[in-house]
């Protein structure tokens, strides 16, 4: 448990070897007020469950807590995959901080994937998905891109929980009503995913359909039947369903 180097962010993490492979250690920090790593834990299976893809996560249980362990999926049998944020791309593209949406960057992506169409219709499912889970802490470093095969594609998603403080906002803009926590702010900038509305609003069913099962799946993967009651107020608030 000796730390290693940083790996930034503003919690307890360390780079480890586990399984042959690189993986983050996320460790609890003295003034959390829930089990945060097994709640980010199971919001990651939950993501998968909605049709996301996800960065490889492990919970390992402690004296009394949980550690979490995520995958560095920018690395392949040891060699470094080039990983960028979104913040970075973002700023080269000429967009300042603070003026940043999802939008933006599925501009990019249109521009740059290999599969666009695939990874701009990923990044609207992960949108939603943060939307209804009260993730509001997914600002422009906490999305990704992999330069692999000659184009910078959308990388697993990571940094995925309920932040618990429904602040009603999300950290960047969803839509025409910049970054109001609304789904119908995250369907109207829709055709910049290249989605017809209607298209848009099956990826919002399909999601919700699956979050509706939230407090199941945290059960399953480890979060207390406290911390899911410290969770009910923020999942799924009715203020932010309307279409």
């Amino acid at each position: 448990m000796r730390p290693g180097s940083s790996v930034g962010g503003a919690r307890p993490k360390a780079v480890i070897r586990h399984r042959e492979a690189d993986w983050i250690a996320k460790f609890p920090d003295r003034e959390d007020q829930v089990d945060v790593a097994a709640i980010e834990h199971a919001s990651l299976q939950l993501a998968g469950l909605c049709g996301i893809t996800v960065a490889a996560s492990e919970l390992i249980a402690l004296p009394g807590q949980h550690v979490l362990l995520v995958r560095r999926f920018d690395r392949d049998a040891g060699q470094r995959i080039h990983f960028a944020s979104a913040r970075t791309l973002l700023i080269a593209d000429g967009l300042r901080e603070g003026d940043m949406g999802y939008a933006d960057l599925a501009d990019v992506l249109r521009r740059e994937a290999r599969a666009p169409q695939a990874d701009c219709q990923q990044l609207f499912r992960r949108m939603i998905f943060n939307v209804l889970l009260e993730n509001t802490d997914d600002h422009e470093k906490n999305h990704a891109l992999l330069f692999q095969q000659g184009h910078w594609n959308l990388s697993p998603a990571f940094d995925l929980q309920p932040q618990l403080l429904g602040v009603g906002y999300q950290s960047l803009r969803l839509g025409k009503q910049g970054a109001q926590s609304l789904l119908s702010n995250a369907l109207s900038d829709c055709g910049r995913f290249m989605l017809k509305s209607a298209e848009a609003n099956d990826i919002v069913d399909d999601v919700l359909a699956q979050v509706r099962q939230w407090e199941q799946v945290f059960a399953r993967y480890g979060v207390s039947n406290a911390d899911i009651d410290a969770c009910r107020s923020f999942i799924l608030r009715p203020s932010v369903m309307g279409r």
